[in-house]
Formats: C-alpha cells, sequence, structure tokens
C-alpha cells in the first residue's frame, strides 16, 4: 500500500472517474495483479479511490485481488471438485460484476454510460535542478512514512482478528459443523453469515473450507462461505469506511451476503439435479 501510494499514485497523479461499467472492468483488470486479501488489498483501493478511480472501481478491486487471483483459482479447481471450483471463480466474476455498480450507485455515483475521457497529464519542468538521486531519496522517504502510517493505522486490528479467528476455530467441532453447516438453506444461511463475519488471510478460505467439508460441512453452504469469506469481512468494510459512506458500505456487506446465499442454493440444485434427487 505504501509503494502503491508513494510511486504509483503520487499527490500530484489524479484519475478521472469514468462510468460505472468501464470502473468496474478496470477494478478487475488491476485486483488480481496484488494478489492480497480483501483487507490488505483496501489501503491501496482508497489510495486510487482519493485519486478519482471511483467506488465501483474500488470495489471490483478488492473483489479481484481477494478472490480472482490466480493462486486462489488453480487451487479451488485443483482440490476441490469442479462444481464447487467452477462456482467460486462464477460467484466471483458475478459478484464484482454485479456488487461494484452497486455500491457505487448507494454511494451517489450516477449510473452513465462510459464517455471519452482525456486522462489528466502530469506536467513535468525541463528547466528542474533536482537529481535523480535527490528524486529518489525524497520517494523512498515517503515510502517508509506511508507504509509506518499504514502499519500503526491496520496493524492492530488486524493482529486481533488473527487472534479472535483462531479462537473461534478452536471451537468447532464435527458436531457442530454437521448441526450449522449442513447441505440445507440454514446451512447456506449459516455459512453467508459466517463469511461476512470473519476476514481471512489470503487463501486461507481454501484449507478452511477442505476442513470443513472434511468435518460433514455440505456442498452449498462450502460453495457460499468459500466465495463470501474471501469476499469481504469487517476489516474490509472499516477500511473502506474511511473513503466512502455508510450506506455504500452497508450495501457492500449485504449484497456480498445475498451473493453467496444465491450461489449455494444455485450448487444445491445442482447438485440434487445430478444426485437425480429431484
Amino acid at each position: 500500500a505504501g509503494l502503491t501510494e508513494t510511486f504509483i499514485l503520487p499527490k500530484n497523479r489524479s484519475f478521472n472517474s469514468p462510468g460505472l461499467i468501464r470502473q468496474t472492468f478496470v477494478g478487475l483488470t488491476i485486483g488480481p495483479i496484488w494478489n492480497l486479501c480483501s483487507a490488505c488489498v483496501v489501503p491501496i483501493a482508497n489510495s486510487f479511490h482519493r485519486r478519482g478511480s471511483g467506488t465501483a472501481s474500488a470495489i471490483a478491486m478488492i473483489q479481484g485481488s481477494s478472490t480472482l487471483n490466480m493462486p486462489a483459482l488453480l487451487m479451488a479447481l485443483t482440490i476441490f471438485t469442479p462444481l464447487l471450483g467452477l462456482s467460486r471463480i462464477i460467484l466471483s466474476f458475478l459478484g464484482a460484476l454485479i456488487i461494484s455498480p452497486l455500491v457505487a450507485v448507494a454511494a451517489g455515483e450516477k449510473w452513465r454510460s462510459d464517455e471519452s475521457i482525456e486522462p489528466n497529464m502530469v506536467s513535468i519542468d525541463e528547466d528542474s535542478s533536482i537529481s535523480v538521486m535527490e528524486t529518489l531519496r525524497h520517494g523512498l522517504v515517503d515510502w517508509v512514512k506511508a507504509s509506518f502510517g499504514y502499519l500503526l493505522r491496520l496493524g492492530p486490528i488486524m493482529l486481533v482478528a488473527g487472534l479472535a479467528s483462531g479462537l473461534f476455530l478452536q471451537w468447532i467441532t464435527t458436531d457442530s459443523v454437521s448441526m450449522f453447516l449442513g447441505n440445507n438453506f440454514m446451512g447456506i444461511i449459516v455459512a453467508a453469515t459466517l463469511g461476512i463475519l470473519i476476514n481471512v488471510p489470503l487463501l486461507f478460505e481454501i484449507p478452511l473450507v477442505a476442513l470443513l467439508i472434511i468435518m460433514g460441512m455440505g456442498t452449498a453452504p462450502a460453495a457460499t462461505l468459500l466465495y463470501v469469506a474471501a469476499a469481504g469481512g469487517p476489516i474490509t468494510f472499516w477500511g473502506l469506511s474511511k473513503v466512502m459512506p455508510k450506506k455504500a458500505i452497508a450495501t457492500f456487506a449485504i449484497s456480498t451476503w445475498a451473493t453467496g446465499v444465491i450461489g449455494g442454493l444455485v450448487v444445491k440444485f445442482i447438485s440434487l439435479a445430478l444426485e437425480g434427487s429431484f
């Protein structure tokens, strides 16, 4: 985040905000490059947002980084059944394409068509006497300052979240998994709610879901948790609240939860059809 803010998005660099559809695709293109979890990529998304990239772009960037990065896609396809692996990919794409514009509208941005916008150019004074080494020195100092600021703001709360997640895992038993995360509607609701209430490190949702499946979790809630746990969480929403209104944050959380529930229901019906249980 510090590197991005200092060298990629310096203070004299700004972005014009295109239409919501283009914002979404720009965010989806950039997001997977960062290869960060939904909480860790928030500072970068916020930096782009402050430079005028737009809310839809910031949300799509978060979704792309946390759910559509290449390691996660490869692991989902190789570790789980084809139904679960493909459901993760499809939900991630649909979630980003649908949720990002919805959050932008909730933030007060108008749904308008993309128009041709001239990019902002940073002017450079050819007569500047500042040397390359001097510029690099100032850049490195700013990088350290920005990174240390992010560490102070995000480090403590992420440490607390990690300890809380570890404590929560101690309470999971085979009986509780079978009772609350069975292959039924209640299991899907519980999985979506659990996923939205926790933040997991990058890729951690994959071994977490694999463990819960071994302990008795059904296929439908597994598909729900596999997406929702990666797509967002309390720290993600808290970080975004620095640059977005509460209505937009609530829309992000609710729509992510709803996407997971709908995806779980679809997987449930598909699995029943494959088993010939209709």
